[in-house]
């Protein structure tokens, strides 16, 4: 699955790992989790169709979240994110939307980035 190379791909990198260490996780954060951290998430997936049938060659997006208690650690949590993204070399990754704001519910800051997804390897 893309998943394993995007963690591959973001925990490689030692910019994320000086800010968020270890701290990246599937769909949700745990209860009360250290800040600043990234959750990813596969929003949908589009499966590449031929004359031929299904191929195998799928184009899943994927969202990325960064998040933190300052909105500027956030933000620059994302920008980490989006240079180790641009710079993966088993997948290659198309950012198409992102937006900032603040969870109330988790009473944190939020960048959130979604990459159209494609396997090189």
């Amino acid at each position: 699955m893309i998943e394993t190379k995007i963690v591959t791909a973001l925990t490689a990198d030692t910019s994320i790992l000086a800010v968020a260490s270890n701290r990246l996780y599937p769909d949700v954060m745990p209860q009360n989790p250290t800040m600043p951290a990234i959750t990813y998430e596969r929003e949908s997936c589009q499966r590449i169709n031929s004359l031929g049938g299904y191929g195998g060659l799928e184009n899943p997006h994927i969202i990325i979240c960064s998040w933190a208690t300052r909105k500027d650690d956030a933000g620059d949590l994302a920008d980490k994110v989006f240079d180790a993204m641009n710079k993966a070399n088993t997948f290659h990754a198309l950012m198409i939307n992102d937006f900032g704001g603040y969870d109330v519910d988790a009473g944190l800051y939020v960048f959130s980035q979604t990459y159209s997804c494609w396997n090189l390897t």
